[in-house]
């Protein structure tokens, strides 16, 4: 769980954006930000194969705080939050390189969200997608964990999407607003008020990464 000490030190950090004050702090944002959410996404990871034994998800990992501002008009050198995520498959490297995330987590001082799946998808991975989305079997079998899951509040987003059905596509497709999609992920529901906070937040993300593991399982397919 996290402590008030994380939001303390990511105000600090958002009113100083200086590698000045990162380098001389360095410590205590791993203690205070880092160290408390990747422990909280561990914690959730094992919860999540102790209630599904044989589920082999990879290493929670951190993204790094520092930004890439080459090619932006925002030159703030770092990040206002801190996000990792655990891989699907044990031995891989994260959403939308080698398997889905089974669990993404990003919280900061002006949001803070989870969820689980494929954000962005490209070339064969994209093409793989589509036509599993049009195959009747997998394609319908998508649409129900889908449509299940937001009726429980879950909501399906992507990196980007098409405008129109693909070439070659009907635009009356019955799955046509996922076939549109560039990548899927599910964002989970809003979380209770301050549970971060407390000591059953890890449990919270487990259960709705369980809930969502089916599409990410059948977003891993896309990826093979």
């Amino acid at each position: 769980m996290l402590s008030p000490a994380f939001y303390a030190t990511l105000d600090e950090l958002a009113a100083a954006q200086s590698r000045e004050w990162f380098r001389a702090n360095r410590e205590r944002v791993a203690a205070d930000c880092e160290q408390p959410l990747l422990r909280t996404l561990q914690t959730a990871a094992r919860t999540m194969s102790v209630r599904l034994p044989g589920l082999r998800l990879g290493e929670a990992r951190l993204f790094r705080m520092a930004r890439d501002v080459r090619f932006s008009q925002d030159k703030r050198p770092y990040k206002e939050h801190v996000a990792g995520t655990v891989a699907s498959r044990a031995g891989e490297t994260g959403a939308g390189v080698d398997g889905a995330a089974a669990l993404f987590l990003h919280i900061g001082l002006q949001d803070r969200m989870a969820g689980a799946g494929v954000y962005v998808l490209d070339g064969a991975a994209l093409e793989r997608y589509r036509q599993r989305a049009l195959d009747e079997a997998t394609g319908s079998e998508l649409h129900g964990h889908v449509s299940a899951l937001r009726a429980c509040g879950f909501e399906p987003v992507a990196g980007a999407s098409l405008k129109k059905a693909p070439r070659g596509v009907d635009p009356g497709h019955p799955r046509i607003d996922l076939i549109r999609l560039k990548g899927l992920a599910l964002m989970f529901p809003p979380w209770p008020e301050g549970i971060e906070m407390s000591a059953s937040f890890p449990d919270w993300l487990a259960e709705q990464a369980l809930a969502a593991l089916p599409v990410v399982q059948w977003m891993d397919a896309c990826l093979e």
